[in-house]
C-alpha cells in the first residue's frame, strides 16, 4: 500500500471513528466544531502503518487553530497529547 493510499485508508477509519463511533463532532482542546482536523502525536511520516495511523491514542481531534499552534511545536504537542491521551507506560 502506497503512502497516499495508507492516508486515506487512516482518514476514512479515523472519520468512522472519532466523528461516529465516539461522537467527537469537536475539537478536543478548545471545544468548536467547525475546521475539525486529526491530529497525529509524531509526524505522519514516522507511522509505518494504518494501525498506527488510527491508534486513538496517537490522534485526537483539533481545529484548525489548535492544529497549527501544536504543528509548530513539539513541546506543545506532547503537552496536549499528555492531557488528552497520556501514554500508560509511565
Amino acid at each position: 500500500m502506497s503512502r497516499t493510499q495508507m492516508n486515506a485508508e487512516a482518514l476514512r477509519i479515523n472519520k468512522e471513528n472519532f466523528f461516529g463511533k465516539l461522537d467527537r463532532n469537536y475539537c478536543e482542546s478548545c471545544g468548536v466544531s467547525f475546521g475539525l482536523s486529526f491530529a497525529h502525536r509524531q509526524k505522519r511520516r514516522h507511522y509505518r502503518t494504518v494501525k498506527e495511523l488510527t491508534d486513538y491514542n496517537e490522534v485526537i481531534v483539533l481545529c484548525l487553530r489548535e492544529h497549527q499552534i501544536i504543528e509548530k511545536s513539539q513541546g506543545k504537542t506532547r503537552e496536549l497529547f499528555d492531557r488528552l491521551r497520556p501514554r500508560r507506560d509511565k
